[in-house]
């Protein structure tokens, strides 16, 4: 079976590189949300960035019928040598890290006296972003298509592109964490704690959104709703049982999603599955597992 899948490597090499680097950030950026009890935050803020992607979808192709340019088709993509930048992939993936953001800092109004509190926000962001992307595309010209690939996903169709932005964002993910792990850790323990020894939490808070945003961007261009998310909170909630402190579960969530995302994979090709869908299974079915080890060893 491992040697079948390593024979499809030539083929979908991209893609599973690219899924397997995206699941290693969303897993340390779900170990953060994780301290704070925000773990739902990640669904709503997927469901922000396919609204984001929606709105850029249409954007693109109205300005682009008003200037002539090329109109991207279902999977996004331009052709033809006047394609404008607002219809190229890089307007979409800004747009939807934008709406990802704002979706993100919606749910931090929540808890203030006499308002609503943050799981109720959450899920109104969550509600309002999936039924809106899906009124806006309804009459866009294979809009209904791209929706349906968003939160459905595949993988397979993940390219060079992809894989290179995921690098990119791990890169950048790995680089702040081994710079500056000790206020990013405080900060997301104890908020007041780290104000009082002058740690901008304000600004970090803002940071963690937008890169949050962009790796749920990336991760659902390449695989879908249903992978982005499960690869936030699924190994976070396995780091949880098998560690004790939260500087473990940084090491061990991104380990658990790259192994889970893996030998979905690996099923996958040998069972002729959607690998998103795999992997996110696998990935379920490590957590009740990790409860037992913790409830058995700890």
């Amino acid at each position: 079976m491992l040697t079948d899948f390593l024979d499809s490597w030539a083929l979908f090499g991209d893609a599973y590189a690219a899924g397997w680097l995206i699941a290693a950030c969303l897993g340390v950026c779900g170990v953060l949300l994780a301290a704070r009890d925000q773990i739902f935050l990640g669904a709503a803020v997927a469901q922000s960035t396919t609204l984001g992607l929606a709105v850029a979808l249409t954007l693109g192709s109205a300005l682009a019928a008003g200037t002539g340019a090329a109109l991207p088709d279902a999977h996004g993509h331009v052709h033809g040598p006047d394609a404008a930048w607002f219809a190229s992939d890089r307007f979409a993936l800004l747009v939807a890290v934008a709406f990802g953001a704002l979706g993100a800092w919606v749910t931090t109004w929540g808890g203030e006296s006499g308002g609503e509190s943050r799981e109720a926000l959450t899920g109104w962001v969550f509600l309002l972003s999936g039924s809106g992307a899906v009124l806006l595309m309804t009459h866009s010209p294979h809009g209904l298509e791209e929706i349906k690939r968003l939160h459905a996903g595949t993988m397979l169709g993940a390219t060079r592109q992809d894989l290179t932005w995921s690098a990119c964002f791990a890169l950048a993910v790995a680089a702040v964490f081994l710079a500056r792990w000790r206020p990013i850790l405080l900060q997301s323990v104890d908020p007041e704690h780290a104000r009082a020894c002058g740690i901008p939490v304000g600004r970090w808070n803002a940071g963690f959104l937008i890169a949050l945003g962009l790796g749920l961007t990336l991760a659902i261009r390449c695989a879908g709703t249903l992978y982005a998310f499960g690869c936030l909170a699924l190994p976070a909630l396995a780091a949880r049982h098998l560690c004790r402190e939260l500087r473990g579960m940084l090491v061990v969530a991104p380990i658990v999603a790259v192994l889970g995302a893996a030998a979905g994979f690996v099923a996958a090709h040998r069972f002729d599955w959607p690998p998103a869908h795999a992997a996110t299974a696998v990935l379920a079915a490590l957590l009740p597992l990790a409860w037992l080890w913790r409830r058995l060893f700890a």
